[in-house]
């Protein structure tokens, strides 16, 4: 795109960002419309980019709770192993577990030879042992990949005792040419917080808090019991990905997975604010965390790698008008280079909306595949959300939060032909997550769902699965 800032390297950088309205005439009563937002990150296609990847500054922050005992901690112990020697010259480890207390095992050795050796020795030490501090264990790992950062490296200042700020100097490292190191913690956890910072709301201001300062989060879910609300807050805040791991195998596979997006990462730290005028009110369908603020919305839409895309659907409720009146709405988006660390934006992109006559409004022509795709994020984001509801025992809110929705929903299928089976779902999802489910059950509901909504891989190579 010609507004788009470059970064210096000669690797495809640049994202793609487009947008479709389904409708854009509206009458005088006002009503609903939605904009479909996409991002797609160039596939990296020049030879050697791998070589010229930044160097990785990664905690790994394994649970070692009691209920970890036997073949998932063996799993994650190989996991860890494993990507431990993966590493290179270029990249520090650390290794963290965690139970009642949390205990560094490995803190910031550099992946040469003998520093990959050392480490997978101590990792293959891990014992099992109490309760669940899974904040005190993943908290523990971003301070330490925090103290690599270099004074005045950091996305934002930081403050007394955050990254990046005057309680975490950091230490100078050899990086890439231009200086830039990708700062990541990996969690794996197979059960609900018991012990320590246990809600989730504030486990996503921390994660988001420590994205902000280029300290990015990502979790594996292990078994069947974990809380796929307290790791998704990490992650989401976090700026990483969920995964979801149900036999040993998966362990190993996911995140193995995991350190080779990040190695091919494209884009940090997306972000779409979206201006719009007094009045319309914006609602963001999708697994996004957003800001609310005077005439805007931040949706905050993770990381990107090579040759993936992500979408998002803006749901705009335009008031009562005029004939010839317009609203508008402006798109900004906004990312870090992963390769450099550099900020990056492209032009506003504008969306009229204009307002017409009954008449007109009935005769304009439909997007009849933006709109059947608008449809399918809206009731895979709902069934997503009902599912999560339900893993944590809230059956009843998950019933309320499909019955809430379905009024709307129906009355937008009845416009958009090939739709009515999601509508059909979606009443079937009422009832089906307004009681108990299996564990294992409903935990494939949810990450079918969210591989769909952020169009992620699926690593796993178990058959558990739908």
């Amino acid at each position: 795109m010609s507004d788009t800032h470059h970064d210096p390297h000669h690797l495809p950088h640049d994202l793609q960002w487009t947008h479709r309205l389904d409708r854009r005439l509206i009458g005088p009563g006002g009503g609903m419309r939605h904009v479909l937002a996409t991002v797609r990150a160039p596939r990296e296609t020049l030879p050697g980019h791998a070589a010229r990847r930044p160097p990785l500054d990664l905690a790994l922050v394994v649970d070692a709770s009691g209920s970890m005992t036997g073949p998932p901690l063996a799993a994650a112990i190989e996991a860890t192993c494993g990507v431990i020697d993966r590493l290179d010259v270029r990249d520090t480890v650390t290794v963290v577990s965690f139970a009642s207390d949390v205990r560094v095992h490995v803190d910031r050795v550099r992946c040469d030879d003998t520093g990959r050796a050392r480490a997978i020795a101590a990792t293959r030490e891990l014992e099992a042992r109490g309760t669940t501090d899974l904040a005190g264990g993943w908290l523990e790992g971003c301070e330490r990949v925090a103290r690599g950062m270099a004074p005045g490296m950091t996305h934002e200042p930081g403050g007394p005792g955050h990254p990046g700020g005057p309680g975490h100097p950091g230490a100078g490292r050899p990086g890439s040419s231009d200086g830039h190191t990708q700062h990541r913690v990996i969690v794996l956890s197979d059960g609900y917080a018991n012990r320590g910072l246990t809600d989730a709301a504030e486990l996503l201001h921390h994660a988001a808090e420590l994205r902000r300062r280029g300290v990015h989060s990502s979790a594996v879910g292990i078994g069947d019991d974990y809380s796929p609300t307290q790791l998704a807050a990490i992650v989401e805040g976090g700026g990483g990905r969920l995964h979801d791991a149900p036999l040993g195998q998966d362990i190993v596979a996911v995140v193995a997975g995991e350190l080779g997006e990040i190695l091919t990462t494209a884009a940090d730290d997306l972000e779409l604010t979206v201006q719009h005028p007094p009045g319309l009110d914006l609602t963001v369908l999708g697994p996004y965390v957003h800001e609310t603020g005077h005439g805007t919305v931040s949706v905050h839409l993770g990381s990107l790698v090579a040759g993936a895309s992500r979408e998002v659907v803006l749901q705009l409720a335009v008031p009562v008008g005029h004939v010839g009146e317009r609203f508008e709405l402006i798109l900004h988006p906004r990312w870090r280079s992963a390769r450099t660390g550099a900020a990056m934006s492209t032009a506003p992109l504008a969306v009229p909306i204009a307002v017409v006559d009954e008449a007109e409004v009935r005769n304009q022509p439909f997007d009849v595949a933006t709109g059947q795709r608008i449809a399918r994020i809206w009731q895979q984001r709902l069934t997503m959300e009902s599912a999560r509801l339900n893993a944590d025992g809230r059956c009843e809110e998950s019933r309320r939060l499909i019955a809430g929705a379905l009024p709307a929903f129906r009355s937008y299928c009845r416009d958009v032909p090939d739709t009515d089976h999601l509508v059909r779902q979606l009443e079937g999802d009422e009832d089906r997550y307004s009681m108990p489910l299996p564990a294992r059950d409903v935990r494939d509901a949810y990450f079918a769902m969210r591989s769909f909504l952020l169009s992620e891989q699926d690593f796993r190579t178990s058959d558990r699965r739908p």
